[in-house]
């Protein structure tokens, strides 16, 4: 399924004050999590892991607090950033979810790992011959500007 996310607006503050690590680094710790229908999108209130951690799912093949982006990177297109990454999937996976928050998992503490983006998949879905396949848009996960 080709997914696009709709950035938190905590984002870009905390992007300008440095609250939130560098996208593409090697050494910045970007996820994916996968969060029940339970949960309630707050897009201006909701800020760090903590405010969406509640809703995470459970099941065969998903870990705690998702998976991390593979091959991040940032470019600039069409006059805006965007970020984009490798598609994100759990293999041999059981479950089911609503939606998909990416995070800056880098930081220790709850409070400090910020939110970045929602995905809403527009339904409950689950695994398709036993693999739950997140397809980034084409032009990419998130854009700013």
């Amino acid at each position: 399924m080709a997914v696009t996310a709709t950035a938190y607006q905590s984002f870009s503050v905390n992007l300008m004050t440095s609250k939130i690590s560098d996208l593409s680094s090697a050494t910045s710790d970007i996820r994916v999590m996968l969060l029940a229908n339970t949960y309630i999108a707050d897009m201006a209130a909701h800020e760090d892991i903590g405010d969406v951690n509640a809703n995470e799912i459970t099941g065969i093949g998903y870990t705690a607090g998702g998976a991390a982006l593979a091959n991040k990177v940032v470019n600039l297109v069409g006059g805006k950033a965007v970020l984009d990454a490798d598609d994100t999937s759990w293999s041999a996976s059981t479950f089911i979810a609503r939606y998909a928050v990416i995070y800056d998992n880098t930081a220790v503490t709850t409070t400090d790992k910020k939110l970045i983006a929602l995905v809403d998949l527009g339904d409950v879905k689950s695994p398709e011959n036993g693999t739950f396949r997140l397809e980034w848009d084409a032009s990419g996960i998130i854009q700013l500007g």
